[in-house]
């Protein structure tokens, strides 16, 4: 038994840092697109927005 439950730790192990790479890669990714999109098309589309323009003041 202590083989078997020695297994599945380190399997359970295995899976935890596939899910934190994974997840890691997911933020990453997003981080990137969002950096990306604030900085060239939703800045020109709020400062172009009159109601945007209304709201902010």
């Amino acid at each position: 038994m202590h083989i078997n439950a020695t297994e599945k730790t380190g399997r359970i192990i295995f899976l935890d840092q596939v899910k934190a790479i994974m997840l890691a890669l997911v933020i990453a990714t997003h981080t990137i697109l969002v950096g990306k999109l604030f900085t060239t098309d939703l800045k020109q589309i709020i400062k172009a927005a009159p109601a945007y323009e209304a709201i902010s003041f």
